[in-house]
């Protein structure tokens, strides 16, 4: 898998974007959780 394709890239964006609006409330650590998730995940492809 290509880490540095637009198509990723742009996926990892608004999946993010999408996360910060659904969680304003969580602390930033929460975040950061579901950050590394995903790109341990797309590492691991």
């Amino acid at each position: 898998m290509d880490l540095t394709s637009p198509e990723l890239a742009y996926l990892i964006a608004t999946e993010r974007q999408a996360e910060l609006l659904a969680d304003a409330e969580a602390p930033p650590s929460h975040l950061w959780r579901g950050v590394v998730g995903r790109l341990k995940s797309a590492f691991a492809r």
